[in-house]
């Protein structure tokens, strides 16, 4: 089977990391790497009960919040019913 994925640009507040403790806990130095791929890198998400999760991408997330961007890339994978997002390509 195959699963649509759709790019968007949604703001870093809609994205709901699965384990935020984990993420906070990334040390600087990490996050500092990857500062200059923060505004290229689309952030992986789902949608699941109404809300956008991110599983893997926590590194380019917490990069997105030391940045202080509000908006960001994404890929949401499987279909979504998020009405907040900007559809940049594919079918939502």
């Amino acid at each position: 089977g195959q699963l649509a994925c759709t790019r968007v640009r949604v703001d870093l507040a809609l994205i709901h990391p699965r384990d935020i403790d984990y993420a906070l806990r990334i040390p600087g130095e990490e996050i500092s790497r990857y500062i200059s791929h923060a505004r290229t890198t689309d952030i992986l998400l789902y949608e699941e009960n109404g809300a956008l999760v991110m599983d893997d991408d926590y590194l380019v997330y917490m990069a997105c919040r030391v940045l202080g961007l509000t908006r960001v890339s994404a890929v949401i994978v499987g279909a979504f019913e998020q009405p907040l997002v900007e559809v940049l390509e594919g079918a939502s």
